[in-house]
């Protein structure tokens, strides 16, 4: 929100107050100024005055051009040429002499102006538009001015300014108005503020006698104000008020439709204005829409609409979507005469699901989505009206219609000072505390028991609970000013978890590994999804109102989340091997949990490794790219830490490549996957290189294995012995089944397969596998006949329990 100090001075009285300080100051307490911009901050007195076109003559050589006269004193007048076609004699203008520091659109900078020959007239010096002074966009003419400003006047004094603009969180409408903000500033420094006038003086007709106003939904519209403005005379707006809109940003329209936007930025309540004459029948209706209805919004746009938008319709069809953009069918134009003046209270979460459904976004809607309270809207009517008859000389009728859906909830709070001090950890009196509510704008009511009731002012929607209040006096008083104290009791021991320890082991080891940790939002694109799993969409859960339409569903694994990361890292590297991981939680069908459905979440460990097996170098030409195995000894060393005994089982998964992935199996139940992903489902991802993924259910792990915490194994002192052995093995068996018998025997330290091989000489439905296995006692030094008896032991055992024979 852009707030002008040159608004904010109508209200409260910033006289000997260094806006940076107040800026700070508003920061502290929660009200954050992004930037502090000044208007005018390169001008100076000699060089931009306040002149008056005295003379008009044409150019001699240009049709387009003309040379007026500027006068700048009785005994200074100024001939120069000029282009802007809205210059007329008696006119008051901002006149640049040489030297003046002003915008240059062509350039697009910030230039010292310099005397030219315009077409072969000498030109010393310009008639400036709001463009070329940076007050506003417009360059299609000159910024005309007052006719009562003296010539002479140094335009720094007259026109420039200190714009603060606010970072506001969502929570705090209040401060989306220039009033709003007045209020803050005025509770930091202990004022007052003072209200605009809202006078007027309307005719004796009755608004029952011009319109209809009638409510479907109060659940919608909790208050609707309207009334009918005659005679008013659509032209420019003022300059004070051009100027004001300007300075925050707005563009302006004609008087009637600045006046709107005007006062919606003063008081920070939306108002909408009607072309009386162009609503059908005199009615208005506030109701949700049809699914299919259309209108023509004020953008040119012709939106469809859906059950539940809500929209202000005549008796036949919507002519404004309710608190986001009225229609063209109604619009204000230079042939308006009487205005329909609306001001009301829409409902938030109907406003933010209309404005998403249809991509518009409006100041209006900004506000209402955010929770305005419905007092607000009487302000701003009143306000607008007699704006509207002094600005446009219309005549307010005697009277309006307002349908008000008041609120049973009590918007007292109960206040104890001992929760206060308790919260805060001070010793506050309570009349320090009530000094602060009250310069907030709340109502103090000690009732005879002692007891305490606050009512927050009309413009804070955010306070509601006793808490609010607490933190309300704490920012204003100041966090840092808060009184510190040592903590009076001994800190706790923080409860061991066996989960965190494991997930942290997990991350550690990851990274020793090489792999980056990556961190993605939890909702995914539902096509890629579909492509990467096998779960069925059914069981999706759906986001009913994403941020972004193409994630629109929680994730339930992370393998979008993790292929959209790599395929934005390829981008910007395309050689290197890249090997990232995520922990994350993940969504699964809806299940039962304390008598409520909802989805099942779980964390899940994910890591990839993609492109070549190392990184390119001058020594090794290989560049072989990572393959199954690859992920293989990653997995195994996340299980060597974790101390967990898995096993590996084919998977034929379609996400993966066809015999290059397997399940990960602890105590015979799957908790994991791991592979090459196939081609086809990278394709989805803009891959096309060797990818392969570990996926880890984590909190399955959890149920499956028995996680042993660390403990020191002394090391042999006595040699180990290594041992090779080809097997004649069926084709159904696995390596991980012979792997297990081996290590039975209390001998064996470790065995692994080295080599795999099949050929035509082998029996039928046979391979050879050959293993390395690694004696080792630690009572003594094992001799080769010690050897050789383990090693028959583990040639029965394999052909008793699996049939295998030893291959010679």
């Amino acid at each position: 929100m852009k707030v002008p100090v040159s608004w904010l001075k109508k209200y409260i009285n910033l006289d000997g107050i260094d806006i940076n300080d107040l800026s700070h100051l508003m920061t502290m307490a929660g009200t954050e100024v992004s930037s502090i911009d000044i208007v005018g901050e390169h001008w100076d007195a000699e060089h931009l005055l306040v002149g008056e076109i005295i003379d008009i003559k044409p150019h001699p050589d240009a049709d387009k051009l003309r040379l007026p006269t500027i006068k700048l004193s009785d005994s200074e007048t100024r001939t120069v040429v000029c282009g802007a076609p809205n210059l007329y004699v008696s006119q008051k203008i901002v006149f640049a002499k040489e030297g003046a520091y002003l915008f240059n659109p062509r350039s697009n900078n910030h230039e010292v102006l310099k005397s030219a020959k315009i077409r072969g007239v000498e030109s010393s010096g310009m008639v400036c538009s709001s463009l070329e002074l940076g007050l506003g966009e417009d360059h299609s003419g000159i910024l005309e001015l007052d006719s009562s400003i003296p010539i002479g006047t140094p335009v720094k004094n007259l026109l420039s300014d200190v714009i603060i603009e606010t970072e506001l969180t969502p929570n705090r409408p209040d401060c989306l108005s220039v009033i709003g903000t007045a209020h803050e500033m005025a509770a930091i420094t202990k004022q007052n503020v003072v209200y605009p006038v809202t006078s007027y003086s309307p005719s004796n007709k009755k608004i029952e006698d011009f319109i209809e106003i009638d409510i479907i939904d109060s659940e919608l519209c909790s208050r609707y104000m309207g009334t009918v403005i005659e005679n008013v005379k659509i032209q420019e707006s003022p300059d004070w008020l051009k100027d004001a809109l300007i300075k925050t940003g707005h563009r302006p329209i004609n008087n009637v439709v600045d006046i709107t936007n005007f006062v919606m930025l003063e008081f920070g309540q939306p108002l909408h204005a009607f072309d009386y004459k162009k609503i059908p029948n005199k009615k208005i209706l506030v109701r949700p829409s049809k699914d299919g209805e259309k209108i023509d919004t004020l953008d040119g746009e012709n939106r469809t609409l859906k059950y539940p938008m809500l929209v202000i319709a005549d008796d036949s069809k919507p002519i404004a979507l309710a608190g986001i953009m009225g229609g063209s069918n109604t619009e204000i134009d230079s042939n308006t005469t009487d205005v329909f003046l609306e001001a009301a209270n829409f409902s938030a979460s109907n406003t933010r699901f209309t404005r998403n459904a249809l991509n518009i976004n409006t100041e209006a809607s900004y506000r209402f989505e955010r929770y305005l309270r419905p007092e607000i809207a009487e302000l701003a009517f009143d306000r607008a009206i007699s704006l509207i008859q002094e600005i446009t000389s219309g005549v307010p009728l005697s009277n309006h219609i307002d349908i008000y859906q008041r609120t049973t909830d009590d918007l007292k709070v109960a206040f104890k000072l001992e929760n206060l001090n308790k919260l805060l950890g001070t010793q506050f009196e309570l009349p320090e505390i009530l000094n602060i509510f009250e310069s907030l704008g709340c109502l103090i009511e000690i009732k005879s028991s002692g007891t305490i009731f606050v009512t927050p002012p009309i413009w804070r929607s955010d306070i509601k609970i006793e808490a609010d209040l607490i933190e309300e006096f704490a920012r204003i008083y100041g966090y840092d000013q808060l009184p510190t104290a040592k903590i009076n009791s001994i800190i706790p021991d923080r409860d061991d978890s066996t989960y965190i320890n494991f997930r942290e082991i997990i991350r550690d080891t990851l990274v020793y590994s090489g792999f980056n940790e990556t961190i993605s939002y939890a909702v995914v694109n539902g096509a890629k999804l579909t492509e990467t799993t096998e779960i069925s969409s059914e069981i999706f859960v759906k986001v009913q109102n994403p941020m972004d339409s193409t994630k629109n569903v929680l994730r339930p694994n992370l393998r979008v989340n993790i292929l959209d990361t790599l395929s934005n890292n390829r981008r910007l590297n395309q050689s290197d091997p890249i090997q990232i991981f995520e922990i994350g939680r993940v969504f699964g069908e809806y299940k039962k949990f304390n008598s409520q459905i909802m989805p099942d979440e779980n964390d899940q460990l994910i890591a990839v490794l993609s492109g070549k097996r190392n990184q390119e170098n001058l020594w090794d030409k290989t560049h072989e790219s990572v393959d199954f195995y690859d992920a293989k000894g990653v997995l195994e060393d996340l299980f060597e830490a974790t101390k967990i005994v898995f096993q590996l089982e084919e998977c034929d998964e379609g996400f993966f490549a066809k015999g290059k992935a397997a399940k990960i199996l602890i105590n015979n139940s799957h908790v994991g996957n791991i592979g090459e992903i196939s081609q086809h489902s990278l394709s989805h991802f803009d891959l096309n290189e060797s990818v392969v993924m570990i996926e880890i259910f984590l909190e399955e792990i959890l149920k499956k294995a028995n996680l042993l915490e660390h403990q020191y194994t002394r090391p042999s002192k006595f040699p180990s012995s290594e041992r090779d052995i080809a097997l004649l093995v069926n084709n159904s068996i696995q390596a991980d089944q012979i792997t297990q018998m081996i290590s039975k025997n209390s001998l064996v330290v470790d065995t692994f397969i080295i080599d795999l091989y099949e050929g035509e000489e082998l029996p039928e439905n046979t391979k050879s596998m050959t293993f390395k296995i690694v004696f080792q006692s630690y009572e003594a030094t094992l001799s080769t006949n010690d050897i050789d008896k383990a090693q028959q032991k583990i040639l029965k055992s394999l052909k008793h329990q699996l049939n295998i024979d030893q291959r010679y």
